[in-house]
């Protein structure tokens, strides 16, 4: 399975969560491939990738699960990640100026289904700070308006994510008991519907 990790607005944990889900599907005893096709190249331990190379690169992967780290924009490397796509994750912060971006992202991936292409979506709440009440109401808006696409796991903003994103590794690795790590294992196992 292919699962791309994208949305169209900067800073809301695409580079993050995957290389988070990444290591809780490992830990799951799945095998892993990551791959980086945003140019920023923020996906510590992924495969650099380009647009053109994408397809041979994905395919050529025995791994159960391949994860794509997407550009914070739709351009021919966002385009060639969705085209290979089984599913697209998408991180959201929950805050009002990403509710736009979501329902362009959304009829983007609806053009793709309309060309035939059988792919799923999810959404996933991250960077969530439960002291912030309308952030709670943002989540509860969400998921009244796309139900079950929003995944039931939130990712609270942490230090222990910001401190393994400095090291350039997972924080299941870093403090795998942290509450953070716990929500990547919970959100990995939804997006594969364990």
């Amino acid at each position: 399975m292919t699962i791309a990790f994208y949305n169209q607005k900067g800073g809301v944990g695409k580079s993050t969560s995957t290389v988070n889900i990444g290591a809780a599907l490992r830990e799951l005893n799945h095998s892993v491939a990551l791959f980086d096709i945003d140019p920023q190249e923020n996906c510590a331990g992924a495969a650099t990738i380009t647009a053109r190379g994408a397809a041979k690169a994905v395919s050529e992967s025995d791994c159960e699960f391949r994860l794509i780290d997407c550009p914070p924009s739709f351009n021919a490397e966002s385009r060639a990640a969705l085209a290979l796509a089984d599913m697209v994750c998408i991180p959201l912060e929950p805050q009002g100026f990403a509710v736009e971006g979501l329902s362009r992202l959304i009829e983007t991936i609806h053009e793709s289904q309309s060309r035939g292409r059988d792919i799923q979506y999810r959404v996933l709440i991250s960077l969530f700070d439960a002291r912030k009440r309308e952030q709670k109401e943002f989540i509860a808006a969400i998921r009244d308006s796309l139900g079950a696409l929003v995944l039931q796991t939130v990712i609270p903003r942490a230090a222990a994510v910001e401190r393994a994103n400095n090291h350039r590794i997972s924080v299941l690795e870093t403090e795998p008991r942290c509450a953070a790590a716990n929500a990547y294992r919970a959100a990995a196992k939804e997006l594969i519907g364990v």
